[in-house]
């Protein structure tokens, strides 16, 4: 039987969630995890769903130093979900502040604030236009070519849901990810479509399974990722956060 010893995704009240950091490291003892880490969304994410600045994530370095002497049992990280904001992989968090950070995740969202006009064109204005089969691929080579070249300017650890939101090439990404080191994340709360879950098994690239939790109920909720690791037989070599 497959166990997840971590929960590398989730949110607070900060950005897109409804708990606090502790609600959340509360709820991964609950579960008897190892680790815990806590990854608002990037400040480029609006409506309200990014963080209001970088600085805020230092904060919550600070505070998790704070609650690790009041959970000794986990071990909490900070990181970040970054926002990929332009063509050639500009996050949304300034490096100086990705350097102090534990985990660096990135990945696209819609209704994100691009770097520039180049940037809205190739990344806004493509996906919209993607809507019309005519227009897919050229969407799909944008969205694609951001990752790529986020995965070669920063250090990232795992990409959150790809393919999720906006179209990409996944083998294009999984090939690149592997050679950059970082991982794919198998999401507990969307899951993956299976022509997804196929390509990436077509590479080496490894894989993290994660909740993606915006309230503290769904922390360590891997439901919809391991029905997929079953489906497919993935071995826990694979995964990151995972043991047998």
């Amino acid at each position: 039987m497959l166990k997840i010893t971590s929960d590398l995704h989730t949110h607070t009240t900060a950005s897109h969630g409804r708990g606090s950091m502790e609600d959340n490291v509360r709820a991964a003892v609950e579960l008897g995890l190892e680790k815990i880490a806590i990854t608002d969304h990037g400040p480029a994410h609006l409506f309200g769903v990014g963080i209001k600045n970088s600085e805020i994530l230092l904060e919550q370095k600070r505070m998790a130093i704070a609650l690790a002497k009041r959970w000794p049992q986990i071990q909490i990280l900070v990181g970040v979900e970054a926002n990929v904001v332009s063509q050639d992989g500009q996050l949304d968090v300034p490096e100086s502040v990705l350097d102090q950070l534990d985990l660096v995740l990135i990945g696209l969202h819609p209704r994100v604030r691009p770097a520039s006009l180049a940037a809205a064109k190739a990344l806004v204005w493509n996906n919209w236009l993607a809507r019309f089969r005519a227009f897919e691929s050229q969407a799909i080579a944008a969205n694609t070519k951001a990752l790529l070249s986020a995965l070669e300017r920063y250090r990232v650890d795992f990409v959150v849901h790809p393919g999720l939101h906006l179209k990409i090439d996944t083998l294009a990404l999984a090939k690149a990810a592997s050679r950059c080191g970082a991982a794919l994340e198998l999401s507990g709360g969307h899951g993956a479509e299976r022509e997804y879950v196929e390509k990436v098994l077509q590479t080496d690239v490894k894989l993290v399974i994660s909740s993606d939790a915006h309230k503290p109920q769904d922390v360590g909720n891997f439901s919809k990722a391991l029905m997929l690791v079953e489906e497919f037989q993935i071995p826990a070599e694979r995964i990151i956060n995972a043991e047998r």
